[in-house]
């Protein structure tokens, strides 16, 4: 047996007061706690004055709420506070400097300040759901060029944010935020610290959003959505995913960087990996693949993904020897992805060289790396050209940024497909919205009409811009029926003196680097239009697989064959050259 001595609890706290005043200590706390009370009444006189709401409405909802056994201020209160610290003290800079910078870096990775700032540019819609105290927000518009969108549910921090934005002054308030918190503490100083805030006032303009993004957000309307420390709130974390891909416009991008360190009772606990695959599956549903998907009633992602025997089975049923396959960019590609895009395109096309040829994807927000990459494509891969999204979040190749790709693909004697792609937000906001629903505007700026006006302007502004003087010899691809073109050749005619400051006749250009294919429009007057006013050599017949099948294409050619539509623009030698010989020959493909 072992025998001790104990020490006297009275000799313990006599010697506690006399070495270590602890009593002093906590009447420290106690006189810097009524100091971050004065901060605490400051805030909620703010919230009172800038909601509308008397001290009397404060206090009933007080008294009928105190016994909520599901709430819990005090945490919440505390919460809000200490974002004081991480997103606007010198103090929380180490906690911002390893994810700020990175998102930082990656919006302006995916839009360069070239594109932001460019004249007539579109602000890129950016939103920050879950934004806090809402730092993040407001060193993205700092970037310039960003029309940022911050959202939060918490009342607790929207609130501590209005009160924020009326401090105009560096270090304009302070508290003492750790009072609260007396575990792990290395010294008392630690603990009773100071912290002054905000080390830079708010000045980037922010919209700050209050309530559930998902309801309070306007779905398909924002170009990038930014998520902090954010998707492991989400109790339904499948949820969440799919109301982050809701909010992105077609050909979106998410940018999502923090743990996955899950909360209370969550319906899915998810892997990384698990995570990126249920990120690809949502944003199918609802971007470029799940629009079409829902208007043709097919399986597109099956039918893009098919570059074999299956395919190649739809084709010979429908006597088709070839196609030019391309990737859907769902985002403009940084020059790797474009890269590794391309390889990939080419190790699966190469498996069956005489059924398919490819278009390279370019990294347009790079256009010194996009034409490297072309010139890459075309030599080393025996790419037949390169396939461009309409435009790149809003700007047009009419920008003289974007012309090196075109002096490139003239060296190499390629063609360049200018291909609808989907409008921005703001295009949806100014030219496609209006008295009916966000369906009926996504239709009508898209597959409806947008996709095949906004090509036949894209073609009249480069016209404009001297573009074609500049290029003579350049060879540009559009589909559908010429895009609307054909239609309103006679009328660009009537009016083309008015273009100033090019050389060339619209006519002239029509009919010498413009090429056409038919791609998805199979019925007879827009092909008798098209005929009318374009050389029989630069009309191409093409089906759009998987978004029109082959099956369509071969009714629509034996349409053509009985009613003998070429017999007025050259007969079968004509007929010929359109559904074979002027590809073979444009893409050199014999």
């Amino acid at each position: 047996m072992i025998s001790s001595r104990l020490v006297p609890f009275r000799l313990i706290v006599l010697f506690i007061e006399s070495k270590i005043h602890y009593s002093k200590k906590i009447n420290t706390v106690e006189h810097l706690l009524d100091n971050n009370g004065a901060l605490a009444h400051a805030i909620v006189q703010h919230a009172l004055d800038f909601y509308n709401i008397s001290m009397g409405e404060l206090e009933a909802f007080i008294t009928a709420t105190q016994d909520d056994p599901t709430g819990d201020s005090k945490t919440h209160v505390l919460q809000a506070l200490k974002h004081f610290v991480r997103d606007w003290s010198t103090a929380g800079r180490h906690e911002r400097t390893p994810t700020f910078p990175c998102i930082l870096s990656a919006l302006t990775h995916h839009f360069p300040a070239a594109l932001r700032s460019a004249p007539g540019a579109s602000p890129i819609r950016a939103a920050l759901p879950g934004a806090g105290l809402a730092r993040l927000a407001h060193d993205m518009a700092a970037l310039g060029g960003f029309d940022v969108t911050a959202n939060e549910q918490s009342a607790h921090m929207a609130v501590a944010y209005r009160y924020l934005t009326t401090l105009h002054a560096p270090d304009a308030a302070s508290f003492h935020p750790f009072l609260d918190w007396w575990s792990h503490q290395a010294t008392t100083a630690d603990l009773v610290r100071q912290v002054a805030f905000p080390d830079a006032p708010p000045a980037a303009p922010v919209l700050f959003v209050e309530g559930d993004f998902a309801a309070v957000l306007q779905q398909g309307s924002f170009d990038v959505v930014v998520t902090l420390f954010f998707i492991d709130t989400a109790r339904n974390l499948a949820a969440c995913l799919e109301s982050v891909g809701r909010l992105l416009r077609p050909g979106g991008i998410w940018i999502n960087t923090g743990p996955l360190l899950y909360g209370t009772n969550p319906l899915l606990q998810l892997s990384l990996d698990e995570v990126l695959i249920a990120e690809k599956l949502d944003s199918g549903e609802h971007s470029t693949i799940g629009f079409l998907s829902g208007l043709t009633g097919r399986n597109l992602r099956t039918g893009l993904a098919d570059v074999g025997a299956p395919r190649m089975q739809s084709m010979d049923e429908a006597n088709i020897s070839r196609q030019i396959v391309s990737h859907i960019n769902m985002a403009t590609p940084t020059p790797s992805e474009a890269a590794a895009i391309n390889d990939e395109l080419c190790r699966t096309t190469r498996a069956h060289p005489t059924r398919f040829a490819s278009f390279a994807a370019l990294p347009m927000n790079d256009p010194e790396a996009a034409a490297r990459e072309l010139k890459r494509a075309v030599t080393d891969l025996g790419f037949v050209g390169a396939l461009l999204e309409n435009h790149v979040a809003g700007r047009y190749y009419d920008d003289m940024f974007f012309w090196p790709v075109f002096r490139q693909a003239v060296e190499l004697d390629v063609p360049i497909y200018i291909h609808p792609t989907f409008p921005t937000g703001e295009m949806i906001r100014v030219n496609y919205r209006g008295n009916y629903d966000q369906a009926s505007a996504s239709g009508i700026g898209a597959w409806v009409f947008g996709w095949h006006a906004e090509v036949a302007v894209h073609i009249l502004r480069l016209y404009a811009s001297g573009f074609f003087d500049v290029h003579p010899k350049i060879k540009l691809v559009i589909g559908h029926m010429g895009e609307t073109l054909p239609f309103m050749i006679a009328r660009i005619q009537q009016w083309e003196a008015g273009f100033k400051e090019v050389k060339r006749s619209f006519v002239d250009v029509w009919r010498t680097n413009i090429y056409v294919t038919t791609s998805g429009f199979f019925t007879l007057p827009p092909l008798r239009c098209l005929l009318d006013t374009m050389p029989m050599d630069h009309i191409m017949y093409s089906v759009d697989y998987p978004f029109h099948t082959n099956e369509e294409g071969a009714s629509f050619l034996e349409q053509i064959e009985k009613e003998r539509v070429f017999d007025g623009y050259g007969g079968d030698e004509a007929y010929h050259g359109f559904v074979r010989g002027n590809a073979e020959k444009l893409f050199r493909l014999e």
